[in-house]
């Protein structure tokens, strides 16, 4: 049966990497992988008959761009390609080796544990001297690092792991084996990602006497471009927390808000209250939208963020949800309602995605126990909206117009219907084709994947517009509108237009 040794090689110097490999245990493996050539291993190596490396490094020359998850897979394959030929082999890892280490937990999912043996030989722990070493440095006020604290705790993360970091930790954070260039490049990108421009990260190593060693801080972009620093499995980077403020920080502030010792106004507020002061900034939000106004939009983002921090926290001071719970509510709803994306299912277009997410939905009511009502939606939605979703919905079940030019042909025909109802006498019916004719123009509106709303909207705002300048026109002359003819007011008109 083939045996797989995990070996910890502590701090790396020749003693630790001595007294790891001459284990009894070890004695008949030839093979030893490395993610990458620690000191001294190889010329230890040299004086012992028989024993070979495999550099996992090796097997990912030439593919830098490829993402995390691959690079791993690829050193996986290799390990198990050895096991297939030895019957024992020793992957070699820095320290002892510590849980997080991602191809251990790799190898115990891919190997069957009843056809492979799998030993840990774990040596000296390398974390905790480091973070010591970090602190001497802060304490001793050394200039080449930044502030370091344990007060928001510390993230250690595997250089191999790093698609993983999804946001700034809120406290340290420190990578751990980033031990080659092009693996510090794929960091570093996805560590832009998620940290302000500028923001530094220093590079702790563990040298060949096994002493910490600070060889420097500089900031991401500066190290994109690095390429003299010798990387090794002992390499950490660290980053402090950014200075940007987390949602965290915000939930917070609003729990202080509603303290008793916090602000009366913010106390006084419930979820009825709160209603205008949501639907106020969600058209704020709309407004930067539709004016281009991308700092404004920023802000007025964070303006409804705010809305829904602050309803969650109602909540939250109930029993009945927190934040976080709205967080993974609508995360998990978007993974379950994208089985193409996420998991195998193949769709074709748009229109099968639209068909799959209903289809989804529905199921996951009934499983709810809520009523099954295809078409409901909130009552207090405007009715351009409501017509839309709607008409959307039916779509979505097969019942549509093949292409646009059906929906076109319904307006015809309802403005048609509309003409000859004024003929008659009967209000109600006037009103009942007007409306028929505005839920035709809102099916036109779906096909061009145009909201509704928002282009009426849209066109209310560019009326008002050029009618304040036409207002603006007639009150210059000192006159009112009564003396300007229709045609004058019209060239009003166009000059705004053409101004605009």
């Amino acid at each position: 049966m083939p045996h797989l040794y995990i070996v910890g090689l502590g701090r790396g110097d020749l003693s630790s990497i001595a007294a790891a490999l001459e284990q009894k245990k070890l004695s008949g493996v030839r093979s030893f992988i490395c993610t990458a050539v620690p000191p001294h291993l190889e010329e230890f190596l040299a004086t012992i008959k028989d024993r070979h490396l495999i550099n996992l490094e090796a097997s990912c020359v030439g593919t830098e761009d490829l993402p995390f998850a691959e690079r791993r897979e690829k050193m996986v394959e290799t390990i198990l390609d050895v096991l297939k030929e030895e019957q024992a082999a020793a992957l070699l890892l820095p320290g002892r080796p510590w849980p997080g280490e991602i191809l251990g937990r790799l190898l115990r999912q891919r190997l069957n544990l009843r056809e492979t043996n799998i030993s840990y030989l774990t040596g000296e722990d390398v974390i905790l001297p480091l973070l010591d070493s970090m602190q001497l440095a802060t304490a001793g006020r050394c200039e080449s690092v930044a502030a370091f604290s344990f007060c928001r705790g510390v993230t250690i993360l595997d250089a191999l792991c790093g698609e993983e970091l999804k946001e700034p930790p809120r406290g340290e954070l420190l990578i751990s084996q980033v031990y080659s260039h092009s693996l510090l490049t794929k960091l570093v990108e996805q560590l832009g990602d998620i940290y302000p421009a500028g923001h530094h990260a220093a590079l702790w190593q563990f040298d060949r006497h096994g002493e910490t060693v600070l060889h420097g801080s500089w900031t991401l972009d500066e190290l994109a471009v690095l390429s003299v620093l010798p990387l090794h499995g002992w390499s950490f980077l660290h980053l402090s927390p950014p200075p940007r403020c987390s949602l965290g920080d915000m939930t917070a502030i609003m729990a202080e808000l509603r303290s008793p010792e916090g602000c009366p106004w913010d106390r006084q507020q419930d979820h009825r209250s709160l209603r205008p002061y949501l639907l106020e900034e969600t058209y704020e939000v709309l407004e930067a939208i539709n004016s281009g106004d991308t700092a404004g939009l920023c802000e007025e983002l964070g303006d409804l963020l705010l809305q829904v921090i602050f309803h969650s926290e109602l909540a939250r001071e109930q029993g009945d949800f927190s934040l976080w719970e709205v967080i993974d509510g609508i995360t998990r709803k978007i993974y379950r309602r994208h089985p193409h994306v996420f998991q195998q299912e193949k769709l074709a277009d748009a229109r099968a995605v639209s068909r799959c997410w209903q289809e989804i939905k529905l199921q996951e009511k009934g499983k709810e126990g809520v009523k099954d009502d295809f078409f409901a939606l909130p009552p207090g939605l405007p009715a351009l909206m409501k017509a839309q979703k709607i008409q959307k919905r039916a779509a979505a079940v097969g019942f549509d117009w093949p292409n646009i030019e059906g929906a076109l042909e319904k307006v015809g025909e309802e403005l048609r219907e509309l003409k000859a109802a004024r003929t008659g006498e009967e209000r109600e019916k006037v009103e009942e084709e007007y409306g028929d004719l505005l839920f035709a123009m809102v099916n036109v509106a779906r096909f061009l994947h145009v909201d509704a709303e928002q282009a009426l909207a849209a066109a209310i705002q560019k009326f008002t517009r050029r009618f304040q300048y036409i207002k603006g026109k007639v009150e210059a002359t000192g006159k009112d509108f009564t003396f300007f003819s229709l045609e004058e007011l019209d060239h009003f008109w166009e000059e705004a237009k053409f101004q605009e």
